[in-house]
């Protein structure tokens, strides 16, 4: 699985998983309508393991969640966004069996940042019991 970084997205912070407004459109007007492997592309890295999340970017961090099915663990991974380099990564590790669908990966919710705090979710909802 390869993660890769489009030219275009150098521009303006990317807070959440449909961009500033919610809407899925990026106010820069410069941007490529094509991208390929190695066409439109500043960088590539390979994850570790199939992820559905989307990306999150703010100044120069990118921030992707990834599941790591082996380890039992949920982790955010910070990359830098100019070259890829992986900055950080924290997570958490689980015991507990979830169901998930079996093409949906654990950990396919995006983060939100606001560019102090990165926010990410790992588990289920809590199960209440009555009484």
């Amino acid at each position: 699985m390869f993660f890769q970084l489009a030219l275009f997205l150098l521009a303006a912070n990317w807070p959440s998983w449909r961009g500033p407004d919610g809407l899925g459109v990026s106010i820069d007007q410069s941007v490529p309508t094509h991208w390929s492997k190695t066409d439109n592309v500043l960088w590539r890295v390979a994850l570790p393991e199939p992820g559905n999340s989307t990306p999150v970017v703010w100044g120069r961090r990118l921030f992707v969640t990834q599941a790591l099915k082996e380890q039992n663990r949920r982790s955010l991974m910070c990359f830098d966004r100019t070259n890829g380099k992986l900055l950080w990564q924290s997570g958490v590790t689980y015991s507990e069996a979830e169901p998930t669908h079996p093409t949906n990966p654990y950990a396919s919710a995006s983060p939100v940042t606001d560019g102090n705090f990165v926010i990410v979710w790992f588990g289920v909802q809590p199960r209440f019991e009555p009484g």
